[in-house]
């Protein structure tokens, strides 16, 4: 630079370490089956995040978790136990906590979608969730309301056939009679 009589020069020495960017990914990736569950009911599951990268992700914000999907019990992110926050060490991971309890009987699926800044830029690493939402089990019994055995003598015995049925979509369990 001219420092308005001469040309000078100041040096000053440089010193540095390079490291991969942060590289994030889902344990249970690509994607993850919550099954078959009762409408009405639900089930939860931690999912844990990855730091794979050299330096700290920044920025960690989540999306998809909506409608039949939800961070579990306290509604927001990372659900109730999890333990991600808004950035992950490198060689660090975390988890986040999603409950599935359909609404419906029919098949759900959403992208859970992590987007975090990886050093030098955003990123995003997705997983799909999806689950089938069923009835409950419900069941009948044949010759209903009331099945007549008619006058019986005494010490006879009469028989009878019933037919159970589950009209529901869900296994009845634990069945006794």
């Amino acid at each position: 630079y001219n420092t308005g009589a001469a040309n000078t020069t100041v040096t000053r020495a440089l010193q540095g370490t390079g490291a991969n960017a942060a590289a994030l990914a889902w344990a249970e990736a690509p994607s993850y089956d919550y099954g078959v569950v009762a409408v009405g009911n639900g089930i939860s599951q931690y999912f844990t995040l990855i730091n794979n990268g050299g330096v700290p992700a920044t920025g960690l914000t989540l999306f998809g978790i909506s409608g039949h999907f939800t961070y579990y019990s306290s509604g927001v992110y990372p659900g109730t136990y999890g333990t991600c926050g808004t950035s992950l060490n490198p060689g660090q991971c975390c988890t986040v906590h999603v409950n599935y309890a359909p609404l419906t009987s029919s098949p759900h699926s959403t992208n859970m979608d992590m987007s975090y800044n990886d050093g030098a830029t955003g990123q995003n690493v997705q997983m799909t969730l999806m689950g089938q939402g069923a009835n409950l089990a419900f069941i009948t019994i044949s010759d209903n309301p009331i099945y007549a055995y008619g006058t019986q003598a005494t010490g006879s015995t009469s028989a009878h056939a019933f037919t159970i049925n589950n009209i529901g979509t869900v296994s009845a369990t634990s069945m006794t009679g």
